[in-house]
């Protein structure tokens, strides 16, 4: 058992030696090459120039760089547009990674459209070049790009001991299933560490595929939008002969609706007005003649003895 446990401290300090190691080589600047001293003019002289400039482009092409771009574009049928960037984009290798569409209030106008491309890293310039010529217009555009070598070389470094430690760890596992006098917690503790470090280079691997899968497809987000059309000064269609017409037929209707409402009130209302009416005039007509005689009829004894 001690000797279990002297040999997995022994691995984990070696893991962190490598892990050292590994950050600094690659902290290590670039300045340190010899690049000519202090007399080194002639020898940089003497040197051919594309050799320097070989050495910069093999320098560039081990570069891990993520390409990203966003374009603007404007054109009068969005959706004719779109279906001539995906098929340019899958003749070159990519694919559409999402797309959506808005549509208009304005029915003369076609559908705002947002997409997300991936194309191939190496063929990005050309591809954007090629989508641009598409349009009608292009209103934005903007490239970036994100350089993780070191961060990807970190992973490979990681790996690289990780995997190393894995192939210790199996080795103890087999020597303590071979001891008679092995217990099952020597092999348990083995097994939990073999799955510690499993878990974490399948971790790693998982960070480095997505990498892999960034910097060899370029990400390009694209906006399309429909072109604005001014409005015209006269209204496609307009006809004076039609307004004409439809300005008589309204006042032919005006006058329907008058002749229309008299012959309701003559023969709808009017005799209504015929049969309650005249029996209601009467009496209010007989109650007031009736009070107009009484009120004749008394005589005033003041004014009779004066007589």
């Amino acid at each position: 058992m001690r000797k279990l446990i002297i040999t997995l401290m022994a691995l984990t300090m070696l893991l962190g030696a490598c892990g050292e190691d590994t950050a600094d080589q690659m902290a290590a600047p670039a300045a340190d090459m010899d690049v000519g001293g202090s007399d080194g003019g002639e020898t940089s002289a003497e040197a051919p120039a594309d050799d320097r400039f070989a050495y910069g482009g093999g320098a560039l092409e081990d570069r891990k760089i993520i390409q990203e771009a966003y374009l603007e574009l404007t054109d009068d049928d969005t959706e004719g547009l779109f279906n001539r960037i995906t098929s340019l984009v899958e003749r070159t290798g990519g694919f559409v990674s999402s797309a959506d569409l808005t549509r208009s209030d304005d029915e003369n106008r076609g559908p705002f459209i947002d997409l997300t491309v991936r194309i191939p890293a190496g063929d990005m310039t050309s591809t954007l070049s090629s989508i641009e010529d598409l349009a009608d217009e292009v209103t934005a555009k903007r490239i970036g790009s994100q350089d993780v070598t070191e961060e990807y070389a970190d992973i490979e470094a990681q790996l690289r001991n990780l995997t190393a430690l894995e192939e210790e760890l199996l080795v103890i596992l087999t020597e303590v299933r071979e001891k008679s006098s092995s217990d099952a917690n020597e092999l348990l503790n083995v097994f939990e560490r073999i799955r510690q470090v499993r878990d974490e280079i399948e971790r790693l691997q998982g960070r480095q595929r997505l990498y892999d899968d960034l910097i060899d497809l370029a990400t390009v987000e694209i906006s399309l939008f429909p072109e604005v059309t001014g409005a015209p000064i006269v209204d496609e269609g307009w006809q004076p002969g039609e307004v004409v017409r439809d300005a008589l037929r309204a006042t032919v209707d005006a006058f329907q609706s008058i002749v229309d409402g008299l012959i309701w009130f003559a023969l709808g209302v009017l005799p209504v007005i015929v049969v309650i009416g005249i029996p209601l005039v009467s009496i209010i007509w007989f109650w007031r003649r009736r009070s107009r005689r009484r009120s004749e009829s008394r005589v005033d004894p003041t004014a009779t003895t004066q007589e």
